[in-house]
């Protein structure tokens, strides 16, 4: 089992350098902007298993709208 806030420390680490995008919404700079789901709880196509982005927007849209109300 891993801690959250080490995880989301190595999540940053790792992607530092590929997220250098221009505008703020789009920059994963902080520890809050990280959310941590259990395992396979994403919402995934039946066909290649991929994750379905729309239902994922969803399902934590209270989440994602306290991250874009804290830029």
């Amino acid at each position: 089992i891993v801690d959250p806030s080490q995880l989301k420390s190595e999540i940053l680490k790792r992607t530092a350098a590929v997220s250098t995008a221009p505008y703020a919404p789009e920059k994963i700079d902080s520890p809050s902007r990280v959310v941590i789901v259990p395992s396979g709880s994403l919402p995934r196509t039946k066909e290649k298993g991929n994750i379905r982005r729309g239902a994922v927007e969803k399902v934590y849209a209270n989440i994602l709208e306290e991250i874009y109300s804290q830029l």
